[in-house]
């Protein structure tokens, strides 16, 4: 049976782009307990995406093999080539467009963490800082151990079951 999507890409005009457009949901925490985080394992194909964003803070690892991808920024692609366990950030409501290059046959096996707005905001607040000062700011490319093992150790949780 095939997971639900739950992580989405909506267009800027608010707009839902249709589930199964562009990928296929192989691990979901869809049905679980944990109500601030989803995560999902995604498997894309080659694809294109224009003026699209999330709704959630949306942290990417690539899984498998290094893909192709080209991000408009400043009204021109840029190309980065996203080797095993890069990870990117996406803050929420931050349009971008983009290009996914992967080998024909092949799918890019994505790893997605979509943290509620709302609950880095809380967050913040108990470690009291000021919420509103805080600025998620976009990011590619990088490799972040730490993170990296927090987002295999969530994976894994729900691989086995083990969320609530």
């Amino acid at each position: 049976m095939k997971d639900p999507h739950s992580i989405s890409f909506w267009r800027t005009n608010g707009e839902l782009l249709p589930d199964n457009a562009l990928s296929r949901v192989v691990l979901s925490s869809v049905g679980t307990k944990w109500n601030d985080v989803v995560v999902e394992q995604h498997h894309f194909p080659s694809c294109e995406l224009a003026d699209v964003m999330f709704k959630r803070h949306v942290i990417v690892i690539n899984m498998g093999h290094t893909v192709t991808n080209e991000f408009k920024k400043e009204g021109r692609f840029q190309r980065f080539f996203k080797a095993k366990n890069s990870i990117s950030l996406f803050p929420s409501h931050q349009p971008f467009s983009g290009r996914l290059k992967v080998e024909r046959g092949v799918f890019a096996d994505v790893l997605y963490l979509a943290l509620n707005p709302v609950f880095i905001s809380r967050v913040a607040e108990g470690l009291e800082l000021d919420a509103d000062r805080i600025e998620l700011i976009e990011h590619r490319r990088a490799t972040d151990p730490t993170l990296h093992h927090i987002a295999m150790a969530l994976r894994a949780g729900v691989q086995t079951g083990r969320c609530p």
